[in-house]
């Protein structure tokens, strides 16, 4: 693609320099995803650095490691495991889009050789790392602490956070694929979502849900 072209796909990259505009643009692929067709990370050369230009995702880190790996969500333009893919160059994980998505993937080498000569660039990818990093201590926190009923609110909330119009959200994701992030059955997550239905925290209506108030769903134990 032209450095023309990644621009308008990375906007927040606009401030490069022409030069490094065209390095990247030319060292960048783009795919696109059908619904709960999955890409590998390990699949392309130089382990690279992914991002979400559109749609929906579930990242599911790798098995290596102590623990049991918790699965992420991704919503519109997001970088995906950032700070662990510039970290570490033997990384893999696993992206299945939940809806039709597109991601954008750079090579880790050249990204890491962009950022070395422009202090601008090392700074934002910087910040976009810590901001990543808080965000998903927050989500294993709350994930590995609460109850399924809790789990449940806090996916729900963030949900309609990133992409409810109004008070409605439309679920972009199945009880399946629902269950699967927040770790119990599909039996075990129609119980929770009946109880938050009847605690007046959210209103069903079919594939949409009302969410009454995303701070009290939050601080469900």
């Amino acid at each position: 693609m032209t450095a023309v072209e990644f621009a308008q796909q990375m906007p927040q990259l606009r401030f490069l320099p022409a030069l490094q505009l065209i390095r990247l643009a030319e060292q960048a692929n783009i795919s696109t995803l059908a619904k709960k067709q999955s890409f590998h990370a390990t699949l392309l050369p130089n382990a690279p650095c992914v991002y979400l230009l559109e749609g929906g995702a579930i990242i599911q880190p790798s098995m290596g490691g102590q623990g049991t790996p918790v699965p992420q969500l991704a919503l519109g333009q997001a970088w995906l495991n950032l700070s662990t893919s510039l970290c570490n160059s033997t990384t893999t994980y696993l992206v299945q889009a939940f809806t039709p998505a597109r991601i954008m993937a750079i090579p880790r080498s050249v990204l890491l050789n962009a950022a070395r000569k422009n202090p601008d660039l090392a700074f934002h990818l910087a910040e976009v790392c810590a901001c990543e990093t808080q965000a998903v201590l927050r989500w294993h926190q709350a994930m590995l602490s609460k109850s399924v009923e809790g789990r449940t609110a806090f996916l729900l909330a963030r949900l309609h956070r990133q992409s409810a119009h109004g008070d409605t959200l439309a679920l972009p994701l199945g009880q399946t694929q629902l269950a699967q992030l927040i770790g119990c059955s599909r039996e075990v997550l129609s119980r929770a979502l009946t109880s938050l239905v009847r605690k007046g925290h959210i209103i069903r209506h079919g594939a949409s849900i009302s969410v009454l108030s995303p701070e009290d769903l939050e601080q469900i134990p």
